[in-house]
This record gives structure tokens, C-alpha cells and sequence, in this order.
């Protein structure tokens, strides 16, 4: 009862006070990460390399496992899980709920450093927050050709989708990876005619080796006069010269890689293929980091997708669809929970006019509802929760709280 005095005595400061408290409780509003349900799954980053053309049991030992030994002992590290694959390999750390995922992130990359040297040709190991393979997808989309674009092979974009349409999906904020799923990595193919290098004399395996040894090798120093140079020996070929590389003898002739063999800059074989309503497409998905807000990066997905669309794409000939939204059900079970809010104070007003018989006594207890929901909308951004189906039901039942305290 001191409380009521003091309010009653100081209306101007319960005046401030209240509107601190709208002022706070809207600004949390729009603070408040929006989720379908609490952040309760586990935050986990992940670990991507690979290998071309190694085979799971040589990705193992050669690349997985020394990077697993150094990453394992990661602080706050609950769970070591590997996929292997042909070519391929994911390592995903799972950690506590409620890890600081910025200090584990730096923590990961440095004991990353400490990993033995990989092969020369291996794809140096990527690290990346929001989950492996396994995890939800945050939206799911793809790039097709526009009907009067008459090329169907979208192998021919590919560095334009690299180049232009990842980095602006990547930059938005709040975007954990980027994966490419239709990426084909250019390779250099150079095949041969087994029968003509048989003619000459020469073996796959010596081909193989001559090719490989084609590199530039640092020759040491040479001291000329007071001057000291470095020598170098220049052995790597361009791919336009590649062909005049010679690759062994027959009598006193030369032998040129041309003569037995055609070299090409090329796209990989494809292994599968993507239709969009019949149609060859480009497939991507696009995951959020741990604590980003499903719904605000959606928004921005949306625009990027439009500026693609309307600018460089449309120049190609192509056009971005977007095949999964993760916001829409978060977006429709939230719309269903504050309509049930609207209608929970509706019937609490009504409740309280049939029990008080009066406007002025309903206005006033009525005007402590949205009081008591903006003191919990700021609670909320405290404790740094979500705006939730859980945190909306819940804001629902604290609707009914002024009806309960009036009859006690």
C-alpha cells in the first residue's frame, strides 16, 4: 500500500516512468530476434575442405583426421562430428547452448593454424558459424534462364554466380554459409591417345611425371661482382602454351605434349542436375548464423534477391527463384498468436466491464495491459530471448493478469 501512496502522491514521475517504459518496450520490439520457437538447438561451426578426386580413406588420414586432433580441444566443445565423402570433408563442432560463438569462432581458427601443411592441391580448410550439412536451411533458391535466353547451360555463368551473386548473399548480416550445391570447379584437362604415345614409345606414368615436375624451382644465389642475384628457374607453363611442353624423345625428334594429347580448361563432369519446372537451374542454399534473426534476414534475402533480378542477372539473361522461405511458418504462427493476444485482452476488457460495471474503473486497469506487456517485451531484450510463439503465448496469458489481480 506504501507503493499505491507513493503513485498517488507523484502522478508526473508515474507519468515518466510509464512512458520510459512504452518508449523501451517498443524500441525491444523491434530489437528482438523473431524465431519460430526458443534458440535451443545447440550452435555448431563447421569445417570444409577437400581433396580432388581423394578418396575417403586417403581424406581421412591426409586432411580430416590431423585437423580433427587440433580442433577437438576447442573450449566449450560438446560434440565432434566428420562427414567423408569422395573428394570432400565436413567437420561440424557442436557446443553449448548459450557459447559465446565470436571467442569459439577465434578459438577454432587458431588451433586451425596449428594443423599440419595439406597437400598442394587440397582446398585449404573453410570455417563457417551456423551449422553443417545436417542443419536447416535457412531458404533454398535458384537461378534459371529467362525465355529468351537461348543457352540452357548454366555451367557458362558459373563466374558470374561466383563472382557477383554469392558475395551479395554473403555480406548480408546475419548470413552463417553460402552453399553453392550446383558449384562445378573448372579443371585442366589434358587427355591423351593411349595408341600414338604407345608408337612413340612413351608410358601414362612418364607423361604424368614429366607434367607434374613442370614448375619454377628456386636455384639459390649467384654472386656476380659486388652484386648478388637470385636464380630462378622458370618450368611452369601457361595453359595457352601448355601443348609445346616437351615430354620426351624419339631418336634425336622431340616429342610435344600436342603431338599425343589435347589440353582444355574445362568445367568437372557433372554428377547430377537441377530443373526448376523442367527447366536445367543452378541450385544454392543460404544458412543464418546462430543468433540471427530468421525473419529480418529473410527481408533481406528478398531484397537481394529483387537487386539481382533487376540488375546483373537480368543482363545475363537469368532470374533468381526463390524455392524454400524458413519465415513464412514463422511469420503465420506468429500472426496467429497475436491475434489471439488482440482477442485475449478483448475478452479481458469485457470481463472487467461486466465485473466493475464501469468505463472509467475497465480504462484504467485496462490501460496496465499494454504497460505490462512493454515491461515484458524490454525483460525480454535483458535476457536477450526471442520474440517466440513460446514468449507471444505467454504475453497472451499475462493479458488476463489485471482481471485476476482486480478480484483479488
Amino acid at each position: 500500500m506504501n507503493l499505491t501512496r507513493a503513485a498517488l502522491k507523484n502522478p508526473a514521475a508515474i507519468l515518466v516512468i510509464v512512458a520510459l517504459v512504452m518508449v523501451f518496450g517498443l524500441l525491444s520490439v523491434f530489437k528482438l530476434p523473431i524465431q519460430l520457437t526458443p534458440d535451443i538447438e545447440q550452435p555448431q561451426i563447421t569445417i570444409s575442405t577437400g581433396w580432388r578426386s581423394a578418396a575417403p580413406e586417403e581424406m581421412e588420414s591426409v586432411i580430416i583426421e590431423p585437423i580433427e586432433n587440433v580442433v577437438k580441444n576447442t573450449q566449450g566443445v560438446t560434440k565432434v562430428t566428420t562427414s567423408i565423402q569422395r573428394g570432400f570433408g565436413n567437420i561440424t563442432l557442436t557446443f553449448d547452448v548459450g557459447a559465446d560463438m565470436q571467442r569459439a569462432m577465434l578459438d577454432v581458427i587458431n588451433n586451425l593454424n596449428q594443423a599440419p601443411p595439406l597437400p598442394l592441391d587440397a582446398i585449404e580448410p573453410v570455417v563457417s558459424a551456423g551449422g553443417g550439412q545436417g542443419g536447416p536451411n535457412t531458404a533454398s533458391l535458384m537461378i534459371k534462364t529467362l525465355p529468351d535466353n537461348p543457352n540452357q547451360d548454366l555451367g557458362l555463368y558459373q563466374k558470374l554466380i561466383e563472382d557477383v551473386v554469392k558475395p551479395r548473399f554473403a555480406r548480408i548480416s546475419g548470413m552463417g554459409q553460402v552453399n553453392l550445391a550446383s558449384h562445378r570447379p573448372r579443371e585442366l584437362r589434358i587427355t591423351f591417345d593411349p595408341l600414338r604415345a604407345a608408337s612413340l614409345g612413351l608410358s601414362i606414368g612418364e607423361l604424368s611425371s614429366t607434367i607434374s615436375r613442370a614448375n619454377d624451382v628456386s636455384a639459390g644465389i649467384a654472386n656476380v661482382g659486388r652484386r648478388q642475384y637470385t636464380v630462378r628457374f622458370s618450368g611452369k607453363y601457361s595453359i595457352d602454351n601448355l601443348t609445346d611442353m616437351i615430354v620426351g624423345y624419339s631418336g634425336d625428334r622431340a616429342i610435344y605434349l600436342k603431338d599425343i594429347a589435347t589440353v582444355e580448361n574445362t568445367l568437372v563432369d557433372r554428377f547430377g542436375f537441377n530443373l526448376r519446372s523442367g527447366q536445367p537451374s543452378y541450385y544454392f542454399t543460404l544458412k543464418r548464423q546462430n543468433d540471427a534473426n530468421t525473419v529480418a534476414l529473410m527481408d533481406e534475402i528478398n531484397k537481394a534477391i529483387k537487386e539481382l533480378n533487376e540488375g546483373p542477372l537480368l543482363e545475363a539473361g537469368l532470374t533468381i527463384d526463390l524455392s524454400f522461405d524458413s519465415s513464412v511458418h514463422i511469420r503465420n504462427a506468429l500472426k496467429l498468436v497475436q491475434s489471439n493476444l488482440g482477442l485475449g485482452v478483448l475478452l479481458a476488457l469485457i470481463i472487467l466491464w461486466l465485473f466493475l460495471r464501469g468505463l472509467r474503473n475497465t480504462l484504467i486497469i485496462a490501460a496496465t495491459i499494454p504497460i505490462s506487456i512493454m515491461v515484458a517485451f524490454v525483460a525480454l531484450s535483458i535476457f536477450e530471448r526471442s520474440l517466440n510463439v513460446i514468449s507471444l503465448a505467454g504475453l497472451v496469458l499475462d493479458a488476463g493478469s489485471p482481471v485476476r489481480a482486480r478480484r483479488h
